[in-house]
């Protein structure tokens, strides 16, 4: 009788664990005001799961944009995660988000997120969705229970064990990539041609050309095609400025002619291959300067 017990008690154990790290899914609003993001707190509950664990990932949806109320936006994001608890390390939040409201224009529902453990052993993570009774659908691979700090379900503000004091944001932080992709540890891509077809952005979440990198690029060799050479100063009908009107203009404008001012340059920049190519004019003018003077000389010698 003691061993069917023991049986039983084993097996209702067994089966609690289970239900524990199961799936599961369901919906919550975050109320407040619309124009705010507000601390949710989810949990990292396959960090313990049998027999090795395995990162927890979970979905948050809201697919029909007129959820709420007509046109508030639809969100599609995925994350997954595995949260240091007391240094672990291994520890990662990687998230894939698509919001939208129509016609391609991005609203943000999601501002940004956080793992809370730390300096502790809770194995919790913290995403801030946008309020204003919101609705959210969510799915995950283990067990949830979504805690909404909205000054409605929670006070708006929480301090997590062993430090720190969260609360809401009016923002999106520069970071996150609302439209994409965000993964937190490095990425290699191992081939041999890879392909982006938008801009690129280093040090810059807002890449206003092809390749726009916010700090110092190093290289062994950079390679800048030219749309023309300069040779065109050497023909017969190329037109010189006479060092006169050179000295004129210098004195006038205090740059050189067809140089943009430092002013200019400060502001906007410059494009290398059309200032190679300008300054490369500029010595083969100079070039012709230099043997108009030697001429002159040798006219003065004789």
């Amino acid at each position: 009788m003691k061993s069917f017990k023991k049986l039983i008690t084993a097996t209702c154990l067994a089966v609690l664990a289970v239900n524990l790290n199961a799936q599961s899914t369901g919906t919550f609003q975050v109320k407040g005001s619309f124009n705010n993001f507000y601390p949710v707190v989810f949990k990292d509950s396959k960090w313990v799961s049998s027999p090795a664990g395995e990162p927890t990932t979970l979905e948050l949806s809201r697919f029909s944009t007129h959820t709420d109320s007509q046109w508030r936006g639809s969100l599609c994001a995925k994350f997954t995660f595995h949260t240091i608890e007391w240094g672990n390390a291994s520890n990662f939040i990687d998230a894939n988000i698509f919001q939208y409201k129509h016609d391609g224009e991005v609203i943000a529902f999601i501002a940004g997120w956080e793992d809370l453990s730390l300096n502790n052993g809770e194995m919790q993570i913290v995403i801030w969705l946008r309020g204003g009774t919101t609705t959210y659908h969510y799915r995950s691979n283990g067990a949830q229970q979504p805690k909404i700090y909205d000054g409605v379900q929670n006070p708006v503000s929480f301090q997590n064990t062993g430090g720190g004091s969260y609360t809401y944001k009016t923002s999106v932080n520069p970071e996150v990539n609302s439209k994409g992709t965000n993964l937190q540890r490095n990425l290699y891509t191992l081939g041999e041609k890879n392909y982006f077809k938008g801009n690129v952005g280093i040090g810059t979440t807002n890449p206003g050309t092809k390749l726009d990198v916010n700090g110092t690029i190093r290289a062994h060799e950079v390679k800048v095609c030219l749309n023309q050479g300069c040779d065109f100063v050497f023909e017969e009908d190329y037109n010189l400025m006479s060092i006169n009107d050179v000295a004129q203009f210098i004195k006038t404008n205090k740059h050189l002619p067809d140089v943009a001012p430092a002013a200019q340059m400060e502001d906007e920049g410059i494009n290398v291959s059309e200032m190679n190519a300008l300054l490369l004019r500029k010595i083969e003018e100079l070039t012709l300067y230099v043997i108009e003077l030697k001429n002159e000389i040798e006219e003065l010698k004789k």
